[in-house]
């Protein structure tokens, strides 16, 4: 007589810590900061669900400072501030996801060819002192892609075929008054792909990516929006500085999990800087659509930056002229 050996999977249920950190925190862009009182041996943990929006949480219990107190001291303040916190996890769970083309689709952006001879007179004309930049195929340098903007105009370049920007590309690079600002991960790929970066430690061979006039709306955030270790992106960003928009920008994905709509073009400029598909010619290579795509990325890298300068008494730093 035989017998049959089954198997059966045990689903480990999330503790509150990793519901706080990862369910919730990480997917809103919250940052969530524990620390330890060593004078009370209390847990506190703050979050901060949007801009300059502070909630701290201490646990009533003390705990001994060692891995065992540490787990269950954050987990007991973490069922605090998941329940204190549910209105407005509620809310966000509850609002729209959609992607940047759909919720700004009304913009009536204009789209210039950074090789138009026109438009850097136009640009230079009456140049502004802030603008948003954001590049495509970053992985090499200078990138498949490079859009600028200012107002509600985009200038998209494609660099030339012996890899060379523009003298006006250059220049605005270059210009000291003119405040250029992204929206970078923390490796600053954007930056370093259009070759931007000061040498801060000649011994260590150190690069801040971020000294006047660069500004990363990622670090310009940590502010208002409180310190997280990973990039929110720009999706969050958008989300947390605009919640009178009432919509969650993420990523839309098919059942897969393989990026669609307007992700999936990002699959082209990755296939161009990877040798595995021809450069771009011109911007006549890319449809309109594809051009509004990325253009809007750096559109709204440049509008979150003015949310994030808002002073206290919500006047937006809009963007202004050269004097």
């Amino acid at each position: 007589m035989s017998s049959a050996s089954s198997t059966s999977t045990t689903t480990t249920s999330p503790s509150p810590t990793q519901q706080l950190q990862q369910t919730i925190c990480q997917k809103f862009g919250w940052s969530c900061i524990y620390q330890r009182n060593e004078s009370t041996g209390t847990w506190t943990v703050t979050v901060s669900p949007g801009m300059y929006q502070k909630r701290t949480f201490t646990t009533q219990d003390t705990y001994v400072d060692d891995k065992t107190g540490e787990k269950a001291g954050k987990a007991d303040v973490s069922t605090m501030a998941l329940e204190a916190l549910q209105e407005s996890i509620a809310r966000m769970e509850s609002v729209p996801i959609q992607e940047l083309t759909q919720v700004f689709a009304s913009i009536p952006l204009t789209l210039l060819d950074s090789f138009d001879a026109r438009t850097w007179t136009r640009f230079w004309k009456d140049p502004p002192t802030v603008v948003g930049i954001d590049t495509e195929g970053n992985q090499i340098s200078p990138p498949v892609l490079v859009q600028v903007a200012f107002g509600d105009t985009v200038i998209l370049e494609t660099p030339r075929p012996n890899g060379a920007l523009s003298k006006d590309m250059e220049r605005l690079l270059r210009d000291d008054g003119i405040t250029k600002v992204f929206c970078d991960n923390f490796a600053h790929k954007d930056k370093r792909c259009l070759g931007i970066g000061t040498t801060t430690n000649q011994n260590e061979g150190s690069t801040d990516y971020t000294v006047p006039p660069i500004v990363d709306i990622e670090m310009l955030a940590m502010e208002p929006l409180g310190y997280v270790k990973s990039p929110r992106g720009l999706g969050r960003l958008v989300t947390l500085t605009m919640p009178e928009m009432n919509v969650r920008i993420e990523k839309p994905k098919d059942s897969k999990g393989t990026s669609k709509g307007r992700f999936a073009n990002i699959n082209r400029f990755a296939r161009i800087e990877q040798g595995k598909a021809k450069p771009l010619r011109g911007l006549w290579d890319l449809s309109h659509k594809e051009q509004t795509y990325a253009a809007l990325d750096a559109w709204c890298t440049l509008k979150v930056y003015q949310q994030l300068k808002k002073d206290d008494n919500n006047n937006v730093h809009l963007v202004g002229q050269k004097g």
